[in-house]
């Protein structure tokens, strides 16, 4: 019995450490895999009613926050913002790195999951803040740069600061 119950303590203990550190959340230089430009031009090309809605407000939001400021319009690297319908699983995309790139919103997947205004404003946050260089947060950390269908309408807390940090 003695050696059940410390096996059982032992197993117990690595679970509860292993559950720790991977719901750990990740801050400043750790929240980030590049450092974008935050006055570079953002282009919303979206083409459905709800993404290009979705878009404008990250785009509203993210200005919101002290050091960034990105530009409609203009010249060189550039965030372009776009509706797109692949027959992949995923709900949003970012392709790109610190010199600019690509967001989508996927509609066949959004539609056959029945977003809310909510869930696609918490989608062009999170793949906004990849364009800025974040990374996925781990679950359970409160975030919109967590993975997944969620309602978040604004950067959270923990968002804010690692953008703050950075820019």
């Amino acid at each position: 019995m003695k050696s059940f119950v410390c096996s059982l303590f032992l197993v117990t203990s690595f679970l509860l450490l292993n559950i720790d550190s991977a719901g750990a959340e990740l801050k400043n230089a750790d929240a980030f895999s590049f450092k974008g430009d935050p006055n570079r031009p953002f282009e919303n090309a979206a083409t459905v009613t709800a993404h290009k809605n979705a878009y404008e407000h990250a785009f509203v939001t993210i200005n919101r926050i002290s050091g960034i400021n990105l530009k409609r319009g203009g010249s060189g690297s550039r965030i372009y913002a776009r509706s797109t319908n692949s027959s992949s699983s995923w709900y949003g995309l970012w392709q790109g790195n610190a010199n600019g790139g690509t967001i989508q919103i996927n509609s066949r997947t959004t539609q056959r999951d029945n977003f809310t205004t909510s869930n696609y404003r918490k989608l062009a946050l999170h793949e906004l803040g990849h364009g800025m260089g974040m990374k996925h947060q781990l679950s359970p950390t409160v975030s919109v740069m967590r993975q997944g269908k969620m309602t978040y309408t604004d950067y959270t807390t923990l968002d804010k600061n690692n953008l703050r940090w950075r820019y």
